[in-house]
């Protein structure tokens, strides 16, 4: 493989990661991942990624992160489903 194709694919690459890395900060169907959930504590990972989400998989991907948050909060939560709004989901959502 030539050098020229090589530097070529590298760019290649690193144009798809840029767009992953504007994607999730805006929130358009990427998520970054740096940790992980064990015993309900958060745990960094060592090399942390991007992952593409479609509609269904991003809804429920933000659902459960917001049942997380709610669950693992420690300050008053008002009384019936008004919690759920409290945390980012739906309106966070393209």
């Amino acid at each position: 493989m030539s050098y020229i194709r090589r530097n070529r694919k590298r760019e290649r690459y690193l144009k798809y990661k840029n767009r992953q890395e504007k994607k999730a900060a805006n929130f358009h169907g990427y998520f970054y991942h740096d940790e992980i959930y064990e015993n309900g504590e958060a745990i960094k990972i060592p090399k942390p990624y991007y992952v593409r989400f479609y509609h269904r998989e991003a809804a429920g991907y933000l659902k459960r992160s917001s049942n997380r948050k709610i669950r693992h909060c420690k300050s008053y939560l008002p009384d019936g489903n008004y919690c759920h709004k409290l945390f980012d989901f739906w309106w966070k959502y393209d």
